[in-house]
């Protein structure tokens, strides 16, 4: 049974300046315009992003100290496409709340549950409201999730079988407590056998390899090809937005800006090639 599996995770979190393609990147929602915490692009379309962001200097204290080794890897490589199998999951649409550390979260979750399986289709859709709802205390402000979070702080308090984890240890799926983008909702709205939907976590693990340069790509690289999808932050900005509004090709890559960092994560994607 897989809900009685447990699942080996590690999470990386770094501030980049790398563009995924924007499918996989913000998803859209309903205008607000002017609201802090969305972002606004040319056409009038807003995003929503953390209004709570990650400050990046502040991880430094949490960082694990344990060695982060850089190994060969190859010049290409993509968990979408290994073997011509594709073991990441469908990208999901986040709508009017600035959960994108949940979804980073679940969505490298699934994906290492494919493959630790072996499975590229088994795809399990695991339940974002869930963390919202029912793990408050993983939200950088208690019980606000669509005002920002951290996916370590997602996989912690899965993990934890206290009272911050809902006194158990595990995730359940989409089916059991679907996603209503609001983090009002009560954690009894998800169904009534939702302890036979758990799958647990073993153990998980974070990192700060540091801001962007060559050595710090190579360890993102190699913890990557060696253990599967990343949760990663970047700084979101309106040019980035802009930018990927008409740069949709998988052979487009966003342009160094040279521009100063100001240390803020305010979105989270998952990291799989």
């Amino acid at each position: 049974m897989i809900n009685r599996k447990q699942i080996i995770m590690t999470v990386s979190i770094v501030l980049l300046l790398l563009a995924m393609p924007m499918n996989h990147g913000i998803s859209r929602g309903v205008e607000q315009s002017g609201k802090k915490g969305y972002i606004t692009d040319e056409s009038k379309q807003v995003y929503p992003l953390m209004e709570y962001p990650i400050i990046a200097p502040s991880m430094m204290e949490t960082t694990d100290t344990r060695p982060l080794d850089c190994i060969d890897t190859p010049d290409y490589f993509s968990w979408m496409d290994v073997n011509g199998e594709d073991f990441t999951t469908p990208a999901k649409n986040q709508g009017n709340c600035g959960s994108c550390w949940d979804f980073a979260a679940l969505g490298t979750l699934e994906a290492m549950i494919n493959i630790q399986y072996g499975d590229p289709n088994l795809d399990l859709d695991l339940s974002e409201q869930y963390v919202l709802s029912c793990l408050p205390k993983a939200a950088n402000y208690y019980g606000e999730g669509c005002l920002g979070g951290n996916p370590y702080n997602a996989f912690k308090y899965i993990k934890n079988d206290g009272e911050n984890g809902n006194f158990c240890n595990g995730i359940i799926t989409e089916e059991c407590f679907s996603y209503y983008a609001d983090h009002t909702v009560p954690c009894d709205e998800k169904c009534d056998e939702w302890m036979d939907e758990l799958i647990p976590l073993e153990d998980c693990g974070f990192s700060w390899p540091g801001f962007d340069d060559p050595e710090v790509r190579q360890i993102i690289k190699s913890k990557l090809y060696e253990h599967g999808p990343l949760a990663v932050g970047i700084d979101c900005t309106n040019h980035f937005i802009n930018w990927g509004i008409s740069h949709n090709s998988p052979d487009d890559y966003y342009p160094d800006m040279e521009q100063e960092w100001n240390n803020i994560l305010n979105h989270l994607v998952v990291l799989f090639g």
